[in-house]
């Protein structure tokens, strides 16, 4: 191994910081397998991809063979690197077609990526699914996944039940996800996922919890309420048995609420499961602050607005004064951070000036 600091393509390994990798769990028996693989041939196929930060790097590629190597050789030595400088959604985006393309990731940190570079997007479904090199449906399913109960993300990672039963629970109330998930954990045999999705969507079209007008359910047909008459065997009453119909009168309500802000906010939108990173509160104090003549000027912005929530435990609410673009309020709390900071030592300084 060299002993400069810094040479070419190599970087000494206690120079790396962590970076924003996606991935959360490393297998014990790979991280070993390739830990040989680096012992054998005394190199790496592929260097690691970092990029400046301040005097040192910040990892964005390659965490696998960075902890591999620092395992062989430990943190003085030297790993062969390409250095790249990249915006934060760019390396969030090279970081999970890393994972995917060289080990895949678990569903749920998928998901997790996924929901980050959304908002970076300021919620394009159609750009953030071009940058990791997904279909917008890939997309869609995997955001989905962000509204799982733990219980459910433990399943599915202890791969207890399937990705597609994972998908259809993640879709429903919360207690729902409590109830279902039990029943399926306690079949003897494993439930397929379309018998499973028979089961969701029976239970989750509850009409008592329908954000539309049910008048014109009272006398459906498809109202299990009225099947009493017309069979032995019906669904416990109070539920509609025509999924279509409910889920279309269900999204012309969401339409019909976000028109009513239109009005009065720049920028609406129905918000999704998963869709929690694309929006934020716009604040003026606070840790979250970005100060009280930023907010003013922010309510000005196209990306100020409201959302109508269409998560099943939220489904119809709506959440007024709301920054639509993450990464530019993140910058603005910093700027008010290092403003405020500044502003202070300036003071210290004039304070120590008087007194000299």
């Amino acid at each position: 191994m060299k002993t400069e600091e810094f040479q070419g393509q190599n970087i000494q390994v206690c120079r790396i910081k962590a970076g924003r990798n996606p991935r959360q769990h490393f297998d014990e028996k790979s991280m070993t397998e390739l830990e040989d693989s680096i012992r054998a041939m005394g190199g790496l196929l592929t260097p690691i991809l970092v990029r400046r930060d301040a005097d040192d790097f910040q990892l964005i590629a390659g965490e696998r063979r960075l902890r591999a190597w620092r395992k062989v050789y430990g943190d003085e030595a030297f790993i062969p690197a390409m250095i790249k400088d990249m915006e934060d959604e760019l390396a969030d985006a090279a970081a999970l077609t890393e994972n995917i393309a060289r080990e895949p990731m678990t569903p749920l940190e998928e998901a997790e990526a996924a929901a980050k570079i959304l908002g970076d997007c300021k919620g394009d479904r159609a750009e953030a699914a071009t940058r990791m090199g997904w279909s917008v449906t890939t997309l869609d399913k995997r955001l989905a996944l962000m509204y799982a109960i733990e219980p459910v993300r433990l399943a599915l990672h202890q791969k207890k039940i399937l990705l597609g039963h994972a998908e259809l629970l993640a879709v429903c109330r919360k207690e729902t996800q409590v109830s279902a998930l039990a029943m399926l954990l306690s079949s003897q045999k494993q439930m397929t996922v379309e018998a499973f999705k028979d089961v969701i969507n029976s239970a989750a079209l509850v009409l008592d919890s329908a954000i539309f007008n049910k008048d014109q359910c009272a006398g459906c047909v498809h109202n299990s309420g009225n099947q009493s008459a017309l069979f032995a065997q019906v669904i416990n009453g109070g539920r509609c048995t025509n999924k279509q119909c409910y889920d279309e009168k269900t999204e012309a309500e969401l339409a019909s609420r976000a028109n009513a802000l239109r009005e009065e906010f720049q920028n609406v939108r129905v918000v999704r499961p998963g869709e929690n990173f694309t929006v934020i509160p716009l604040v003026a104090e606070g840790a979250k602050g970005v100060g009280i003549e930023q907010a003013q000027a922010c309510r000005a912005c196209q990306n100020f607005g409201a959302v109508v929530a269409a998560a099943p435990d939220k489904l119809g609410k709506v959440f007024k004064n709301l920054c639509m673009d993450v990464p530019c309020n993140a910058t603005m709390v910093a700027k008010r951070v290092s403003d405020e900071v500044a502003a202070a030592k300036a003071a210290e300084a004039a304070k120590l000036t008087q007194q000299a």
